[in-house]
C-alpha cells in the first residue's frame, strides 16, 4: 500500500499486512460483499461492542503486529467518531507515529459532517499517518443501483460525499466497481463517469482504482445469471475506462505513482 509506504518510510510491497477492525453494520447490501449478511446487520450475535482504545490495546499486544490498522465494515462512517477516537488513543499510547490508519467509505451518507465538529474533521484532514477511500459503486446510476440495491439517485450522493471530503483537504483514494447487467453503451458511460469525477479535480482518474469483484464463498449464494453477466460486463466496462485514462491523460501522468496524483 504506497500511501502506507510512504507515510511510514519503507520500501513499497507486493503484499501487505494489517489489522482489520470491522463495523458489523452497512446501510446497503451490495450482491459482491465478501462480508456475511449477518455480519452486516448490527446483529449482537455475531458482533460485540469495544471502545476505541479496547481495539487499539488488543491490536498492541498482538505479537508480530502490523503497522497498519484498517478501519473497515460495514461502513464505518456509520459511527464517524470511529476514526478520531482510534486516532486519539494511538496517540495516548504514544505508537501514532509508527501506525498507519486507513479507513474505508462507501460514501453513502453526510454523518462526517453532521456528527463531527470542525476540531474533530480538521484533526482528520491533518493526521500525517491517515488516508481514507471511496468507493464508487458503480459507474452511473443504473449499475449503482443494481450494485447496492439502493435508490439510483444515490449515486450523485457518492460524488457529491468524495468532493466535499476533498475539500476538507483529507488524503482521499477511490475505488470503483464496474459490475453491470447490462453492457450497452459502455464507452459513452465511461465517458459521463470521467466527467463527473473531473468536475471534482481534473486529476481524480487517476487516483481511481477499478476493483474486479470475484465470486467470493459468501457472494455464490446470492448470484443469478444476471449477477454471472455482471462479472463479464466488468471486464469490457474496464476496457472502457483504461481508453478513457488514456484519452484524457498523458503518458507522464499515467505513470505517476498514484500517491503523487494531487487532487486537493
Amino acid at each position: 500500500m504506497l500511501p502506507a509506504a510512504r507515510a511510514l518510510k519503507r520500501e513499497p510491497e507486493e503484499e501487505v499486512r494489517a489489522q482489520v477492525f470491522q463495523i458489523a453494520a452497512c446501510n446497503w447490501r451490495c450482491w459482491y460483499c465478501f462480508v456475511d449478511v449477518d455480519r452486516l446487520s448490527a446483529n449482537p450475535r455475531v458482533a460485540e461492542f469495544f471502545t476505541a482504545e479496547e481495539l487499539v490495546d488488543r491490536y498492541l499486544a498482538e505479537a508480530g503486529r502490523p503497522c497498519i490498522i484498517d478501519l473497515s465494515g460495514g461502513q464505518p462512517n456509520l459511527v464517524p467518531e470511529w476514526t478520531p477516537w482510534v486516532m486519539r488513543a494511538l496517540e495516548s499510547r504514544q505508537v501514532a507515529h509508527s501506525v498507519f490508519l486507513w479507513s474505508d467509505d462507501n460514501l453513502s451518507n453526510y454523518f462526517y459532517w453532521e456528527y463531527l465538529d470542525e476540531s474533530e474533521r480538521r484533526m482528520i484532514a491533518e493526521y500525517p499517518m491517515y488516508a481514507r477511500v471511496g468507493c464508487f459503486k458503480g459507474f452511473d446510476e443504473e449499475s449503482f443501483a443494481f450494485n447496492t440495491g439502493a435508490e439510483p439517485s444515490l449515486f450523485a450522493r457518492q460524488l457529491d460525499v468524495f468532493s466535499r471530503l476533498a475539500s476538507e483537504g483529507v488524503d482521499l483514494y477511490a475505488y470503483a466497481t464496474f459490475t453491470h447487467v447490462t453492457s450497452g453503451g459502455l464507452p459513452e458511460k465511461m465517458h459521463s463517469f470521467c466527467d463527473r469525477l473531473q468536475r471534482i479535480h481534473p486529476n481524480l482518474p487517476l487516483r481511481v482504482v477499478p476493483l474486479k469483484i470475484l465470486p467470493f464463498a459468501p457472494v455464490q449464494s446470492r448470484m443469478g445469471a444476471e449477477h454471472e453477466r455482471a462479472l463479464a460486463v466488468q471486464v469490457d466496462a474496464h476496457d472502457a475506462w483504461i481508453a478513457e485514462i488514456d484519452r484524457r491523460f498523458t503518458t507522464k501522468q499515467r505513470e505517476a505513482l498514484i500517491i503523487d496524483v494531487e487532487i486537493r
